[in-house]
C-alpha cells in the first residue's frame, strides 16, 4: 500500500492573549521512493514545517500521490500560540464519531469558542487493509478579515464544491489577498464509490523565496507581516558565507524571534543598494522587520550574536562576547510595534513589575557590537523601551537614517534614538531622530569621532536631552585611558546639528529639559568629568537650558565650544524631580558649571549661568 504524508505547518508563539495558531502551510510527501514529496509547503519550498518543534498533530487520512492510493498522514508542526492568527487547530473524528485527534486548544474534537469547523470530507485506515469514513475539522476564527490563515475548501475531481470557505460566503475560493495550496486526498462519494478530491487550505498571498539555503533548497517567508518570517531570515543569514550579502524583497516582515548576525554581512533590501534615499517610515519601498506583539528577546529583534546564537551586554573592562566586525545594515526598517505590545511580558520587563525586575534591553529594536558597523539609509521606528539603535565600536558610520517615534513619556517606557556606547574615529551624520523619549542621540566616548548634520526634533513627546555627551562607565581615570575610552572625546568634532524642542516665537520649547547636555553630572552626579571635544557651529533652540555643561572637560582636556547658537525663551524656575531637596535650576540658553567642568569658548556667549545641575533630570 502506498503511503502519502499530508502536513498542515503551524508556528505558535509562546505567550497567548486569545486562543489560536499561526498557520504556516501545508505539504504532501508520500511514502514512495519514487516520489516521497507530492506537495511541497509553500512557505520552505519543500516538504517540511518552517518551525524546529516538530508535528503537534498527527492525523491518519488516504491520499492518492505518486504510484496509486494509500494511507496519509496530516501533521501539523508547532512552536507557540498566537493571538493573530485566524486558525483555531484541528480535529479528526470518524463517522461513529470517536474522536481520533483531539483539537489540543480544547482537549476534544471541538473548536475553541469563537471559532467553527470547516468540515472536509476523508477516508482513513486505522489498520492495514481497514478503511473507515473520517471528518477533518479545521477551525476557523470568526472574523472578517482573516489573518495568516484565509479558511480552507474541498473540490470533488467532478468539480463539485463539497466544502466552501466561510471566509468567502461558502464559495470554493480563498479571500482576497490569500493564496490556496492544495493538497489531495481520496473521498467516498457513496457506497462503495471513490473519487479523487482536493482540500485546498488558503495562506497569505505573499510567500516568496528570499533565499536558498545552504544545502541549496528555496527558502520561502510572507512579505506580508501575517506570518512569522524570522526563522526563515535566520536561515538565509546562517547560510552565506563571510561577507555575504542578503538582499531581502521589499515587504513587511514578521520577527516572532531574535536574528542573529554571526559573521560579517550585508543586510538590505533587495534592489536599493545603489539608492541613497533614506527609507520612509510609512512607506513600502523598503524591508519592514516588525517585532510580532509577544516578541520577547534580549537586546533587540536584530542582534550580533556569538557562535551560539548568543547576545551579550556591556561592561567597563571585557569585549562582549557578542562582538561581529564589519556589518552593513542599508535600507532596512526596524519597527518596535510598540503599540500592539502594551501588556506583554517584554512590556512587563520594561516596567519592572515582573519577575527579576527592570530590564529596558527586553525594549530594544537593535543591538549591534563591532567595528566598522555602517547603517545608512535605514530606519529604527517605535521601539517598545531602551533605545531605537544602540551601537558599539570603532569606525562606524551611521549615515541618513530615521530614528522615530521611540518610547512613551511613562516612567521606565523611556528609549533612546541612537545609543553609541561608544565611537571611536567614527562618523554620524545627517540623520533625523524624531520625538524619542529620553536622549535623541547619546554618545558614550568618541575619540575622533565626528558628529555632524544631524537634525533632532522633539514635536510632540518630551525628552531628557535632545543630544547628549556621556560616559556609561566613569568611576576612574583608566576608563577614559582605556581601549574603551569611556568618556574621552579627545579629538571629537561635534558640528553642524540641528536641535528643535518645538521652539517658536510664541512656544518656550520645553518638550527637551536639555537642548543638548554636555557631560554626565546632570544625569550622574559625582563621576569625573568628560574628555575633550570640540563643540561648534550647532544650532540648538529650546529646552529649560539649551546646552548644558556639567562634567565636560577638565584642565588637561578642556572641550571647546565656538560660534553655536543656544535659544531659549522660558523664563522659569523648574524643579529636579531626582533630588529629594527638589533645588529649582533657572532656564538659560547656556549653563556652564564650573567647579566640574573647564570649557574655552570661543567667543564667550552672553548671559551663560553657573549652576550646578547635578542629578537634576527634570519634570
Amino acid at each position: 500500500m502506498l503511503c502519502a504524508i499530508f502536513l498542515c505547518c503551524l508556528a505558535i508563539h509562546r505567550t497567548s492573549f486569545a486562543i489560536g495558531l499561526e498557520f504556516d502551510g501545508v505539504y504532501q510527501a508520500n511514502d514512495a521512493a519514487s516520489k516521497p514529496c507530492n506537495v511541497a509547503n509553500f512557505l520552505t519550498g519543500k516538504c517540511s514545517c518552517p518551525s524546529v518543534e516538530g508535528p503537534a498533530y498527527n492525523v491518519r487520512v488516504i491520499g492518492d500521490g505518486a504510484g496509486g492510493i494509500g494511507g496519509s498522514n496530516f501533521l501539523a508542526c508547532s512552536s507557540g500560540s498566537s493571538a493573530l492568527s485566524s486558525f483555531a487547530g484541528l480535529y479528526m473524528h470518524d463517522d461513529s464519531k470517536n474522536c481520533r485527534i483531539a483539537n489540543k486548544l480544547t482537549g476534544s474534537c471541538s473548536c475553541p469558542s469563537g471559532s467553527s469547523p470547516i468540515a472536509l470530507r476523508t477516508l482513513f485506515d486505522p489498520s492495514p487493509g481497514v478503511i473507515w469514513g473520517s471528518t477533518l475539522a479545521l477551525c476557523a476564527k470568526s472574523t472578517n478579515a482573516p489573518v495568516a490563515f484565509g479558511g480552507a475548501y474541498q473540490i470533488d475531481d467532478n468539480a463539485v464544491c463539497r466544502s466552501g470557505n466561510p471566509y468567502t460566503n461558502g464559495t470554493c475560493s480563498c479571500p482576497a489577498n490569500f493564496q490556496a495550496q492544495p493538497t489531495r486526498a481520496v473521498i467516498d462519494r457513496g457506497p462503495g464509490q471513490y473519487g479523487g478530491s482536493t482540500i485546498h487550505t488558503c495562506l497569505p498571498q505573499k510567500i516568496v523565496q528570499i533565499c536558498k539555503s545552504s544545502t541549496g533548497q528555496p527558502v520561502m517567508a510572507d512579505i506580508s507581516g501575517a506570518t512569522p518570517a524570522s526563522r526563515a531570515i535566520q536561515t538565509c543569514l546562517d547560510s552565506l558565507p563571510t561577507g555575504g550579502v542578503l538582499a531581502l524583497p521589499a515587504g513587511k516582515y514578521r520577527v516572532d524571534s531574535q536574528i542573529g548576525l554571526k559573521k560579517s554581512v550585508t543586510l538590505r533590501t533587495q534592489g536599493l543598494e545603489n539608492s541613497t534615499t533614506r527609507c520612509a517610515i510609512d512607506g513600502n519601498e523598503c524591508v519592514r522587520l516588525i517585532a510580532d506583539p509577544q516578541l520577547l528577546v534580549y537586546a533587540g529583534m536584530l542582534n550580533t550574536v556569538d557562535a551560539n546564537g548568543k547576545s551579550g551586554s556591556i561592561d567597563s573592562k571585557t569585549n562582549p562576547p557578542n562582538r561581529v566586525d564589519g556589518i552593513t545594515i542599508d535600507h532596512i526598517v526596524l519597527d518596535g510595534n510598540r503599540a500592539s505590545r502594551s501588556g506583554s511580558a517584554a512590556y512587563t520587563k520594561c516596567k519592572g513589575a515582573g519577575d527579576g525586575g527592570f530590564d529596558n534591553r527586553y525594549g530594544f529594536n537593535a543591538e549591534l557590537f563591532g567595528d566598522n558597523l555602517t547603517v545608512k539609509y535605514s530606519a529604527s521606528i517605535n521601539a517598545l523601551c531602551g533605545t531605537a539603535l544602540g551601537f558599539l565600536g570603532n569606525n562606524a558610520t551611521i549615515r541618513s537614517n530615521t530614528i522615530s517615534n521611540n518610547g512613551v513619556n511613562e516612567p521606565n517606557l523611556w528609549s533612546d534614538g541612537l545609543t553609541a556606547s561608544y565611537a571611536h574615529n567614527s562618523v554620524i551624520a545627517d540623520n533625523w531622530l524624531v520625538d524619542n523619549t529620553d536622549v535623541g542621540l547619546i554618545v558614550g566616548g568618541g575619540r575622533n569621532v565626528k558628529v555632524t548634520d544631524n537634525r533632532v526634533t522633539q514635536v510632540g513627546k518630551k525628552a531628557f536631552s535632545a543630544m547628549m555627551l556621556h560616559s556609561f562607565f566613569h568611576n576612574t581615570p583608566e576608563d577614559r585611558i582605556s581601549a574603551k575610552g569611556w568618556g574621552d572625546f579627545t579629538g571629537a568634532l561635534i558640528t553642524g546639528n540641528t536641535v528643535d524642542c518645538a521652539y517658536t516665537d510664541t512656544n518656550p520649547g520645553k518638550q527637551c529639559f536639555y537642548g543638548f547636555n554636555l557631560g554626565d553630572h546632570a544625569w550622574t552626579a559625582g563621576t569625573i568629568p568628560l574628555w575633550g571635544g570640540t563643540i561648534a557651529n550647532n544650532n540648538i533652540r529650546g529646552g529649560v537650558i539649551a546646552i548644558n555643561l556639567d562634567g565636560m572637560g577638565d584642565a588637561t582636556h578642556p572641550t571647546t565650544l565656538s560660534n553655536n547658537t543656544a535659544v531659549t525663551k522660558l523664563n522659569v524656575l523648574t524643579s529636579c524631580t531626582e533630588v529629594p531637596s527638589g533645588r529649582a535650576i533657572a532656564s538659560s540658553a547656556y549653563n556652564y558649571n564650573t567647579a566640574d567642568s573647564k570649557a574655552v569658548f570661543s567667543p564667550m556667549p552672553a548671559g551663560v549661568t553657573n549652576q550646578e545641575t547635578h542629578a537634576c533630570i527634570g519634570n
